[in-house]
């Protein structure tokens, strides 16, 4: 169930507030289209049920996706809350009779896929790949004025992916949707596809709805051969998601076993990134290392699936990209490093910081100007910088290596 955490110093008054404060989406099924819905009333009793309004500090958004009876008249809602501290949501299912009426409501509710025979069922949507020459998909549907540590995590993950010479799609806002999952999933040379958002047990939440364990069935025993997934979202390695990704043959899937608290957690799946990507240390101790240094507790993340342990060494791309930087730094000309503290680093423009709020408290993180690599959240932690061939893009680690290490006992996106 969501959790409401209340903190006596956020607490606002509710005066004057209305549901429009927190967003409460129609979300359109493919029969949702019919005439003579109400959707102002559907949504003032959502609000009214799940007291929304009273909970603005505490729910991101609501999606609510309208089930009609064979006249047209709505049987049934399905309601997704999604929360604001984690990567969580709830699913309720609101049961309703004549005149807008709630009959019952289901809470922590699993959709069965005979709710979603209204002609919903994602796995029967005809997919293309757009483009199979991509590596790599990293997304998120969410904003970068309300969860800019989900945002910059995208932005690392693209960054380092590129570098390290992948071809990256990132999916932002909309563009992170149910369709995009169907396409992209059906790209035959997809390596590796990561996302940061809501999820649950069940499914993950998208730009217009979810993406649950029936469409990674449906994608049948083969289905996700010889790729990684990696869901920064609560509860997602859980059954029935977890089951159904690693029965589509999954190489290796990580997700999270508890809620994901907003912050550190993408602070887990930058540094287990940078350690299989750039570092090719295998996956399962990556995810250890990475969580031990990076997240409140250990088992917070799960990762499972029977395929290699070890990411693909790279596209052809990336064996030249690396050929090419190993012989620029061996003049020594091309390749600045400073080693400083992480304060430092700010203090003369390498790095940057932001603040994140959690729960009543607030933590600093460090990032590198340019590159967006996570430094930690400490200003006394010593770090090594560099860049390459006079550009303005900070990286973590020494110029004699390429390989993510650093001095004075840091390593990349893991400190």
């Amino acid at each position: 169930m969501l959790r409401f955490l209340f903190c006596g110093l956020l607490l606002l008054s509710a005066t004057g507030l209305a549901y429009a404060e927190v967003p409460i989406d129609i979300i359109e099924s493919r029969l949702y289209a019919a005439p003579g819905i109400d959707t102002d009333q559907i949504k003032n009793l959502v609000d009214s049920a799940f007291q929304v309004s009273k909970n603005e500090q505490r729910i991101h958004r609501v999606m609510v996706k309208v089930h009609q009876d064979e006249s047209g008249r709505p049987d049934h809602l399905i309601v997704h809350i999604l929360d604001k501290d984690t990567y969580s949501f709830e699913t309720a299912r609101v049961n309703l009779g004549v005149g807008y009426r709630i009959r019952s409501i289901q809470r922590d509710y699993v959709e069965t896929e005979a709710d979603m025979m209204d002609g919903d069922l994602l796995q029967d949507t005809y997919a293309a790949c757009p483009d199979n020459t991509v590596d790599m998909i990293f997304a998120t549907n969410l904003s970068s004025s309300q969860y800019p540590t989900a945002v910059n995590a995208v932005d690392y993950a693209t960054s380092l992916a590129q570098s390290a010479g992948y071809k990256v799609k990132t999916l932002k806002g909309s563009a992170e949707n149910r369709v995009a999952y169907a396409n992209w999933l059906a790209c035959s040379n997809l390596k590796m596809i990561g996302r940061v958002g809501h999820g649950s047990s069940s499914s993950i939440a998208v730009s217009d709805g979810t993406v649950d364990y029936n469409f990674f069935r449906g994608l049948g025993s083969s289905g996700l051969t010889k790729k990684v997934v990696y869901f920064n979202s609560c509860q997602t390695h859980n059954s029935p998601l977890e089951p159904a990704i690693v029965g589509a043959n999954v190489q290796k899937y990580v997700g999270g076993n508890v809620n994901l608290y907003v912050g550190p957690s993408e602070e887990v799946f930058k540094c287990w990134l940078n350690s299989v990507i750039n570092q090719k240390i295998a996956m399962t101790a990556s995810l250890t290392t990475c969580e031990r240094s990076k997240y409140p507790q250990t088992g917070a993340h799960g990762i499972s699936g029977n395929g290699s342990d070890y990411f693909a060494a790279g596209s052809s791309s990336s064996s030249s990209s690396s050929s090419s930087s190993s012989s620029s730094s061996s003049g020594g000309t091309a390749c600045q490093q400073w080693t400083a503290t992480n304060s430092q680093h700010v203090s003369a423009g390498r790095a940057y910081t932001r603040n994140v709020s959690m729960g009543c408290s607030q933590v600093t993180y460090y990032y590198a100007n340019g590159s967006n690599a996570s430094l930690g959240t400490s200003g006394s932690t010593t770090t090594t910088l560099r860049t390459e061939n006079g550009g303005q893009t900070y990286l973590v680690g020494v110029c004699s290596s390429f390989d993510g290490n650093t001095s004075s006992g840091s390593s990349s996106g893991c400190n």
